[in-house]
């Protein structure tokens, strides 16, 4: 659980657990930078879709919000 990175203030929760879709997928290096796999689409709060990388965030802009912006956990990266 994290706060949107948007400055919303919302709190993202995202399901781990590879059995329940939609799922995500995390890595966590040895500096402690952390990433997520697939990017995040908060598309019934504020909007954001974002990936995180090595604890840095990739705005994804210009994506139609109302189109499916989940892959299921099996899917390769």
């Amino acid at each position: 659980m994290f706060k949107c990175p948007c400055g919303c203030g919302d709190r993202v929760e995202l399901n781990i657990l590879q059995d329940c879709w939609p799922c995500w997928r995390y890595s966590e290096q040895e500096t402690g930078l952390m990433s997520i796999y697939p990017s995040v689409w908060l598309i019934h709060d504020c909007g954001a879709h974002f990936s995180v990388h090595g604890s840095s965030i990739k705005w994804h802009w210009g994506v139609n919000r109302h189109s499916s912006g989940f892959q299921h956990c099996q899917e390769s990266d």
